[in-house]
């Protein structure tokens, strides 16, 4: 092996200590981008180079695999700049109860050195034209050693919105509710009260995220046995929620006119009554559904 080493520094075949002197060919390489993770979720490329570029821009020699040519930057070295973008959160991704994430975005840079000096066995053969085993490997050395690859990776931190249910499961009372994204937007509760013969309800909120006020809407429907009929009630009031320090969210839903309207065997009905109001503890879910 020996003599196969000299052989082939005798036939000028650079040795790891003369990486360096390939550097006169390293401007005709170029560096193939490949994104791994994190865009375009959380970051993307900046935008292309044009006729005026500014100095944050990306300018690619090869498109179709986001190629950048290498530039000399030393004797013995050679630079190319991938510039990365962080995507800015929206204002409502910052709203009480929005927890905090860390993620990595990497990508990785493949050297293309087709254009370096290639050596093939047919370099390396001895005055005799015979090729020891030896030189095969330095072939396949030298050819390797020069296609690096790295990986760059940043974190990126941003806030996900919470998620929140309500349930009970109570004998008198049973309701499930289930708010994702933040507290902006509509808060929606549906139950059944065994207490007014089996009466369903839902309760609907519209909430402002940033003021924690809103407006919400009741609506019953109750099947009565004597006189036969059916029952339905309405009636809005205005709404409020709170973060509480453990990450739950209590909502207020204020006193409220409640029309209720019953049909019978012959005859319409209808009667409005003021109600107190209801307050419902929303719990933090990570992982729930959402119509």
């Amino acid at each position: 092996m020996n003599d196969d080493l000299r052989c082939a520094e005798s036939l000028g075949i650079p040795r790891l200590t003369d990486v360096g002197d390939l550097a006169a060919d390293v401007e005709n390489w170029i560096v193939d981008w490949e994104v791994i993770e994190g865009m375009p979720e959380h970051a993307e490329l900046a935008e292309l180079c044009g006729t005026a570029p500014t100095s944050v821009c990306n300018r690619f020699d090869r498109y179709s695999t986001l190629g950048m040519k290498l530039r000399r930057t030393g004797p013995s070295i050679a630079e190319v700049d991938l510039f990365v973008r962080i995507k800015e959160e929206k204002e409502s991704d910052h709203s009480p109860g929005a927890v905090e994430h860390e993620v990595p975005v990497s990508v990785r840079a493949k050297v293309d050195a087709s254009t370096m000096p290639s050596i093939s066995p047919g370099d390396l053969t001895s005055p005799t034209g015979l090729i020891g085993p030896g030189l095969e490997t330095i072939a396949g050395l030298v050819q390797s050693s020069f296609k690096p690859s790295s990986k760059a990776t940043f974190m990126v931190t941003y806030h996900k919105p919470s998620n929140w249910i309500t349930e009970s499961d109570a004998a008198t009372s049973k309701w499930y509710g289930a708010k994702c994204d933040g507290l902006d937007g509509e808060w929606l509760i549906g139950g059944e009260l065994s207490t007014s013969g089996g009466e369903a309800f839902t309760f609907r909120a519209q909430m402002d995220g940033q003021t924690l006020q809103g407006t919400y809407k009741f609506e019953g429907i109750v099947e009565v046995q004597v006189p036969p009929g059916v029952v339905t009630k309405t009636g809005t009031g205005r709404a409020s929620i709170e973060v509480q320090a453990d990450g739950s969210v209590t909502m207020i839903l204020g006193a409220l006119q409640v029309t209720s309207t019953g049909v019978f065997s012959g005859y319409t009905d209808s009667v409005t009554l003021t109600l107190p109001g209801w307050e419902f503890i929303w719990a933090p879910a990570a992982d729930i559904e959402c119509e």
